[in-house]
């Protein structure tokens, strides 16, 4: 049996990945309480049905229909992106939302996983499950609670997650799917049943919870940039090669801003 010591030291270890998602003092004091999804804040449109739809309606299904600008043509005003406003502790970060039975996110693992090792040493890239309600939440516990015992097995959860929700027709909102995930990925099953009670990993979920809510993210998957742009491949119209032209685009400009906040010499 590993010593609370040895816990302590896992949770640790494993939530420096994540702290940049928590405001100051969260893991102390605790401030993210279980209300924060209350019943009635996510609109029934919000789930949009059983799961999120990756690019969903977005602007490539506009594509056609009348009245609608044709790619090429000039949209006066249009910004291929939306703005938020998440605070501080995310402006040195990209943070790619997600979901297993996103088909979308599926595909763009690979991809996204290449991309995120070009981004300036500066800035953080992080996986962020999209618990836009209760259905949802077994997801986002089992990454947590993976990441917060070995952030290095992400890559290989998600892999065997992706793989049991969409090719071997396991059910995305059940826990037991993430626990056989979490095996495969090569986490021990007792370390992984403890963890998912422990507080930290409870207050990342919170406080996911709560940047969906804040954000109104319904479709995956969607990068938030310096916790001030949010994208979506529907925004490029699917084209994935604009779609991180874009992403890159508006790290640039999340660098420029910061130095122009910085005192002149």
């Amino acid at each position: 049996m590993r010593s609370k010591k040895r816990w302590a030291g896992l949770l640790s270890a494993g939530l420096v990945l994540f702290s940049g998602m928590l405001p100051a003092g969260v893991l102390s004091a605790g401030v993210l309480s279980a209300g924060v999804l209350s019943a009635g804040v996510l609109s029934a449109g919000v789930a949009l049905a059983d799961g999120l739809p990756g690019m969903g309606v977005g602007s490539a299904g506009l594509a056609g229909l009348p009245g609608a600008s044709q790619p090429g043509a000039p949209m006066p005003g249009f910004k291929p992106y939306q703005t938020v406003n998440l605070g501080s502790n995310l402006e040195h970060s990209v943070i790619e939302v997600m979901a297993y039975e996103c088909p979308y996110c599926m595909r763009l693992e690979t991809a996204m996983l290449r991309w995120s090792a070009t981004l300036p040493k500066a800035i953080r890239f992080d996986q962020m499950p999209a618990a836009i309600g209760k259905r949802w939440v077994p997801m986002t516990q089992g990454f947590y609670a993976a990441a917060v015992i070995d952030p290095k097995a992400i890559p290989r959860f998600n892999a065997a997650a992706f793989s049991l929700v969409q090719k071997q027709g396991y059910a995305f909102q059940d826990p037991r799917t993430y626990a056989l995930a979490a095996e495969e990925a090569g986490i021990p099953p007792s370390l992984y049943r403890e963890m998912l009670g422990y507080k930290g990993v409870r207050e990342l979920v919170y406080n996911d919870e709560k940047i969906m809510l804040k954000t109104q993210i319904v479709k995956t998957p969607t990068l938030i940039i310096c916790g001030r742009y949010l994208i979506n491949p529907g925004d490029t119209q699917g084209n994935y090669s604009l779609f991180f032209q874009l992403a890159n685009g508006l790290v640039s400009r999340c660098e420029s801003l910061d130095k122009l906040k910085e005192p002149s010499q």
